[in-house]
């Protein structure tokens, strides 16, 4: 049995970070979950039967998790700009990210958003997208065009376009007078 299929059995959140440098607030879990706010680390507390923790987990594998979690939770305390999130709207997962970095602009009206030290925000925001199916579908919805907007050929369309537009002469700047910068 392979990691997805044993990780896909019943409802769960979701929080992926980087091995090698976590970024998110790792106290969220257990107010999630109905418990007290602590400042012990998840393997230490008394929910640590009830976490699934693993190492890398292939791209393939990620999607399934991404696919069928009920929610994506993503507290980062700083972020350069906010991929994860994005993954998980574009595979219709409703998303509960920090209101910090660049959050704000990638994920728009699409998520939840929290302080990522607010452990009771984020508790909230983690019950209201698990109880209320308006505001599940509303997110679910949402985040699949929000997730579009940011595709990697898009980017590349504008980059192109940006590299050309810099290399065109600008009629508007005397010639041989350099920019302002």
């Amino acid at each position: 049995m392979t990691f997805t299929e044993t990780a896909l059995k019943g409802a769960y959140i979701i929080d992926i970070e980087p091995i090698e440098q976590p970024r998110t607030n790792s106290c969220w879990w257990a107010s999630a979950r109905g418990g007290t706010t602590t400042s012990s680390p998840p393997r230490a507390s008394g929910y640590a039967g009830e976490l699934v923790f693993t190492d890398y987990v292939p791209d393939a594998d990620l999607v399934a998790l991404y696919n069928a979690a009920d929610v994506f939770v993503y507290p980062s305390i700083f972020e350069g700009f906010g991929l994860p999130p994005l993954e998980a709207m574009a595979c219709g997962t409703p998303v509960v990210c920090s209101n910090t970095s660049s959050f704000p602009e990638v994920v728009g009206d699409a998520a939840l958003t929290v302080a990522p030290l607010d452990v009771d925000g984020l508790a909230e925001a983690m019950s209201q997208a698990l109880r209320d199916a308006t505001l599940w579908a509303r997110l679910s919805t949402l985040g699949l065009p929000q997730a579009a907007l940011f595709s990697w050929e898009r980017t590349a369309r504008i980059t192109l376009t940006t590299y050309r537009s810099a290399m065109e002469p600008d009629a508007r700047r005397p010639r041989g007078r350099a920019p302002r910068l």
